[in-house]
Formats: C-alpha cells, sequence, structure tokens
C-alpha cells in the first residue's frame, strides 16, 4: 500500500501539469495607434500569474549603437541578466534612476557590462555621457509576454487557464487594462492607444 500512495503521489503531480498543458490557451491580438511608429513599441503582459518561472529565464542584451540603446524597449523576465554593449567608438555609460538605481560606469567600444533584474518594474536606461539616449527595460513577473510586431500583431502562447489582467505598455501612452478569460484555445483582445 506504501508503494501504491508513493506512486500515485508521484503521476498525480505530472496528471495534472499535463492537463494544464493541455488546456493552455493563446492570447492574441492588435494594437492600434494615432502613431503608427509606437506599434512595436507596445509591450502586452499579464500583470500577474500563479507559479514559479525560474526555468523560463532568458538572458538579453541591449547595445549603444549610432548613438542609441537598441533595441529601445526590452521586455525580461524577473531575474534575468541584460548584457550591455558599446558597439559605437565613443565611451558609453549606461544607468538607471530605478529599481534602487545602478550605474554601471563608462566604458568604450567592444566592452560590455551586465545587470541582474530582480525586482519586476519599469528601469529607465540612461547614459550620463550622451542625455539624449534612453531607452527602457520592462521587467515581468512571469513569461506570459509579447511585443507588438511592426503591424500591431501580438501573440501570447502557452497561457494556463484562468482570468488574468491584461496589460499593454508603452513607455509615452497610458492604455486601459483588459480583462481576458483563457480556457484553452486562442483569446482575441485588441488595445488601441
Amino acid at each position: 500500500m506504501k508503494k501504491f500512495l508513493v506512486i500515485m503521489g508521484l503521476i498525480i503531480p505530472v496528471l495534472f501539469s499535463l492537463r494544464q498543458v493541455a488546456l493552455a490557451g493563446t492570447i492574441q491580438g492588435q494594437v492600434t495607434a494615432t502613431n503608427p511608429k509606437y506599434v512595436n513599441e507596445v509591450i502586452i503582459y499579464i500583470r500577474k500569474a500563479e507559479g514559479s518561472f525560474s526555468s523560463k529565464i532568458k538572458d538579453s542584451a541591449m547595445d549603444q549603437k549610432n548613438m542609441k540603446f537598441t533595441p529601445k524597449v526590452l521586455p525580461i523576465l524577473v531575474g534575468s541578466t541584460v548584457t550591455f554593449q558599446n558597439g559605437d567608438s565613443v565611451k558609453h555609460n549606461v544607468f538607471s534612476p530605478h529599481g534602487g538605481g545602478y550605474d554601471l560606469g563608462s566604458w568604450g567600444k567592444g566592452e560590455t557590462k551586465t545587470h541582474t533584474f530582480t525586482k519586476p518594474g519599469v528601469y529607465a536606461q540612461l547614459c550620463n555621457i550622451h542625455p539624449e539616449m534612453e531607452a527602457h527595460i520592462l521587467v515581468l513577473q512571469n513569461p506570459y509576454f509579447a511585443q507588438a510586431s511592426k503591424d500591431g500583431s501580438f501573440k501570447i502562447a502557452g497561457v494556463p487557464p484562468g482570468e488574468y489582467e491584461l496589460k499593454a505598455w508603452h513607455y509615452k501612452l497610458k492604455v486601459k487594462p483588459q480583462s481576458v478569460k483563457v480556457e484553452g484555445g486562442p483569446v482575441t483582445v485588441n488595445f488601441d492607444l
């Protein structure tokens, strides 16, 4: 009987996990804006989801090239490390006043510095040598996010069943969040900026 209980204790979580995967859905839709240049700078994400997502962490990179941060907007999962590169022939700096603040110092072409983001939030990326340079890193609680493409379309796959608050974020624009219910299969949600 003890062996049976141990085996069932192992099988039931696996079956529950497989059921969750089978019922996972996709949130898809379209972002439209009066100024089309903003569309592919929009990040669509689920504000809060249950679970541990440490296995989904993927490190990212942000370059400083042609006197600009590239990309201008970078969504990442909390716990991710971003490598900051200098692709210009002049010295650059990276600092942020947000999330307790950090300053990675200044460095020359071809050099890199890293920073690990341990708290969710929006972090402006600035260069104290070139004040016109600015980018934004959006650190999210869960991996259910997407960046809108140039045509405004987006797709978030593998979302577990449930009811969520779906947000569309842009560093200059305020967008009202929407409620969404995922029950397996696709759900369509559109945002107008």
